[in-house]
């Protein structure tokens, strides 16, 4: 499918359920956000900027404006219906290199975190380090050129970056469990008193005092709870 017509799709489905939900809910909220997104993708179609040929940029001008009318603006233009195929089948994939092969499914699926990285990634619109967990950029030392360095030389402090960026932890993220994951939150956030003692392992699990999660299990059947 184009990648316009995939977008097309998305921004009505996502309309048709903003109907559906209170706008004030979470759910609306969702949606609302969704679609937003979605929206900066069609802002961004309409610079055109994503297309090197003014050529190829008429054409996909005219035949969006037309609502997917190819016999139409290939008679405009005097081309075949064939040659104005292969121009827009080339503009959707030029365009879904660049917002990403899987963005639109990622707003979809409520990953909007992970769309906007991608998205914002694709599009250069920032710092490549931003893509970096925060708290890790603060401790690394000030930017500096090194012309006897390479960045083939650099392997071990690459694999250390990319293991911290946003982007990995949201997508290992949603593959968790999100009750057990509300339910560590708990234990670690509240003055509960009837976790106390496991509180303090897994904090110390968490600063590495504590050598693995299977030692950490062990210490947590010691205290003769439900484990």
């Amino acid at each position: 499918m184009l990648i316009f017509k995939k977008l097309q799709s998305a921004i009505k489905s996502t309309k048709k359920n903003l109907v559906l939900y209170s706008s004030s809910s979470d759910l609306g909220e969702l949606e609302k956000e969704k679609l937003a997104l979605l929206m900066s993708i069609v802002d961004y179609i309409n610079t055109y900027e994503w297309l090197q040929r003014e050529s190829i940029k008429e054409r996909v001008k005219a035949f969006l404006k037309s609502k997917y009318d190819y016999n139409k603006v290939a008679k405009e233009f005097g081309i075949t219906k064939n040659s104005l195929q292969v121009s827009i089948t080339y503009a959707s994939k030029v365009l879904e290199n660049k917002i990403g092969s899987n963005t639109i499914d990622l707003i979809l699926n409520g990953e909007l975190e992970t769309a906007k990285l991608q998205l914002n990634l694709g599009l250069d619109v920032f710092n490549g380090l931003s893509l970096v967990i925060g708290d890790i950029v603060d401790k690394l030392p000030q930017a500096e050129n090194n012309a006897i360095i390479g960045l083939c030389d650099c392997t071990k402090e690459l694999e250390f970056l990319s293991a911290y960026t946003y982007i990995k932890a949201l997508s290992r993220l949603e593959g968790l469990d999100k009750a057990k994951l509300a339910f560590i939150r708990y234990v670690l956030e509240s003055n509960d008193e009837k976790y106390s003692k496991e509180r303090n392992l897994l904090i110390k699990y968490l600063n590495g005092v504590v050598g693995g999660i299977g030692e950490l299990k062990e210490l947590l059947k010691s205290l003769n709870v439900f484990y």
